[in-house]
């Protein structure tokens, strides 16, 4: 049985420098997982995914900011679009930007306000944050 496959392969890190330093404002993740669909629904029997808008960090920290949440260079934000959105269960799932035909993983998600609702952007923890970490974690393993 083959490891990988063009339907299965390994998701590569943002280490290129324009990835590293890349805010990713304008443009589109796409987020995956088994997690509800609805704030108060099942979580799903099979993997979902759906694409967001990633949303600057100082509009997201206002949003939160009432909220009592602080939101910093350590997070990445995405959705706020109606119906569209990570939810309960989809914890620790990807964050991927697609550069041609690569998936990066640029963040993992956090947690949120709402699920799919109007303006209420979800938080991911953002790994170009992460990668020193990441690497000396990963060395000789």
């Amino acid at each position: 049985m083959e490891p990988f496959s063009k339907q299965f392969k390994p998701i590569c890190l943002p280490f290129q420098r324009d990835m590293k330093n890349n805010q990713f404002i304008r443009e589109n993740a796409i987020v995956a997982g088994w997690g509800a669909t609805s704030y108060d629904g099942f979580i799903s029997e099979v993997l979902l995914d759906v694409k967001l808008p990633i949303v600057d960090n100082e509009k997201c920290r206002k949003f939160y900011a009432s909220k009592r949440v602080d939101i910093d260079s350590n997070h990445i934000c995405a959705g706020g679009e109606a119906g569209k959105d990570s939810c309960r269960g989809d914890s620790g799932g990807p964050l991927m930007f697609k550069n041609d035909t690569t998936y990066f993983l640029i963040g993992v998600v956090a947690f949120g306000s709402a699920c799919g609702v109007e303006g209420s952007p979800g938080v991911y923890t953002r790994i170009t944050s992460h990668l020193d970490w990441l690497i000396e974690n990963l060395k000789d393993k």
